[in-house]
């Protein structure tokens, strides 16, 4: 697992309770899923069931 600070505010996911974004000063946990893409695994201490983004975009939105 790997963390990153959010740099750029962007929407994580939609659950049933809302839509959950990461902030400019968050810390994601992130995993690797495969070459292309990380595993969203938290928003500081709020877990993400089941997300998945481009590696290119994660790291062009976070540090």
């Amino acid at each position: 697992m790997e963390r990153k600070t959010v740099k750029t505010e962007f929407e994580v996911t939609t659950t049933n309770a809302g839509k959950i974004f990461a902030k400019v000063g968050d810390i994601i946990t992130i995993s690797n899923r495969d070459a292309e893409h990380y595993n969203i695994l938290k928003v500081n201490d709020t877990k993400i069931f089941s997300r998945w983004m481009r590696k290119a975009w994660v790291n062009a939105k976070c540090n």
